[in-house]
């Protein structure tokens, strides 16, 4: 992401693999923004979207809550699960939303549960 790109934000919409390279990732964005508040005098917000989350395996847990932790701020009260359907549905039909492609999957719940928080971001609620 170039510096111009982020100063010229509002809001930055990151998804965030949980892994550790994105946990040191979120960290640079995280100053990159910080330094560009100050060149702008103006707020930049943050948020940053868990993605392939699998409760069932301890890594990713403990990247998970991790991050929650360093960057509470930043962290996007909705998680993406990762799931089956999705690469599948890729396959057939990739410029589809999946929404409409597999609306009961879990997932699709999990991206409408992000545009409403974005959207309560965004109106300032």
């Amino acid at each position: 992401m170039t510096r111009a790109a982020v100063v010229a934000s509002d809001l930055l919409l990151s998804p965030v693999s949980l892994d550790a390279l994105s946990v040191k990732g979120l960290s640079y964005l995280s100053t990159l923004v910080e330094e560009s508040q100050e060149a702008k005098r103006a707020t930049i917000e943050i948020l940053a979207v868990p993605t392939f989350f699998r409760h069932n395996r301890t890594r990713i847990m403990d990247n998970h809550t991790r991050m929650r932790l360093l960057y509470k701020d930043y962290i996007a009260e909705t998680t993406i699960r990762d799931t089956e359907v999705v690469p599948k549905l890729q396959n057939t039909t990739p410029h589809s939303p999946i929404a409409l492609r597999a609306p009961a999957d879990p997932v699709s719940h999990d991206f409408r549960d992000l545009a409403m928080e974005i959207l309560s971001k965004t109106r300032g609620d």
